[in-house]
This record gives C-alpha cells, structure tokens and sequence, in this order.
C-alpha cells in the first residue's frame, strides 16, 4: 500500500518494463528480494526508482530530507528497487542502466549514509528525460565522489567496471 501512495504523491504514473537491479548487503543495508534496503529500524516503505525519472527526482526533492532523517533516526527502512524503464528517453540510451550500476556498486561499497547521499545526489545531477545529453560514466562518477563513496568504487563507476 505504501509504494502506491509514494507513487500517486509522486506523480509517476508511467508503464514500467525493465531489470531491477541490487547490490550484495554491507553493514546497516541489506539486500532483500532484489532490492537494496538502507536503514534498520521503524516502518518501512519500497521506492521503485528510476535515476532519468522526474517524478522521481521531484520526490526526492520534496521529501528526501525527511527520508534521509527518518532512515538516520532509525525510524525508517528504505527498500529500493532501482528500474531502467527510461532508458529509451535519456540520449545514450542506457542513462538509467548506468546509474544503477553505479548505485549498486554503491551499496556493495559503502555506508548506508553515503549510499543515501549518492541517491540524492543523482537526483539533483538528473539529466532531463528526452534531453540532448546526460551523465556520462566520469560525470556519474563525479557525482559519486561529490557524495562520499569510496575512491576504489568511483573509479570502478569511471571506467563503467561496476561489475554489476
């Protein structure tokens, strides 16, 4: 009931066809059929996101903070199921696919607060969905160290060697 009321607040409303994709658990996040849970404690909600998605974005933009506060008060469990369903809008055509690579490589990585950084960051970095351009692997990567993850995994993001 909670993805539907995250995704009617959010406004997306889209068909969604693609691969989730999910990290292997470190400290304080887990992965959990497929999807990469950060925080440990309180209720929790399932976010379906794609990184190219607005809707997305907006969400993050409104509410993330209190997410993030939430998840680092320990009232709060994020699963995430990352998707690539928009793909086929961002002008390389595998936008989506990429930053979930990158966020998966991430979570395998890092602390559950950087991870959530990272999920911030890409959305403020967003690229525009149908736009001329979007992030290029370095650019991802750049992001990544902007948000903290670990110098070993943002070359790894660099080179698109997630091995995800």
């Amino acid at each position: 009931m909670t993805v539907v009321a995250l995704l009617a607040l959010s406004g997306c409303s889209r068909s969604i066809t693609g691969t989730a994709v999910a990290a292997p658990s470190t400290p304080g996040q887990s992965v959990s059929d497929g999807a990469v849970k950060v925080g440990s404690g309180g209720r929790e909600i399932t976010m379906y996101v794609d990184f190219l998605c607005p809707a997305c974005a907006n969400l993050e933009k409104r509410d993330g903070a209190a997410i993030t506060s939430a998840i680092t008060a320990g009232t709060l469990t994020v699963a995430y199921r990352p998707m690539a369903f928009l793909d086929r809008q961002s002008a390389s055509g595998t936008y989506s696919s990429r930053a979930i690579k990158a966020f998966a490589a991430t979570a395998k990585d890092s602390s559950p607060a950087i991870t959530q950084r990272f999920v911030t960051a890409l959305f403020a970095a967003q690229p525009t969905e149908g736009g001329p351009s979007d992030l290029t692997d370095p650019q991802i990567a750049d992001v990544a160290a902007k948000a903290g993850v670990p110098a070993a995994t943002v070359a790894k993001i660099r080179d698109g060697k997630t091995g995800v």
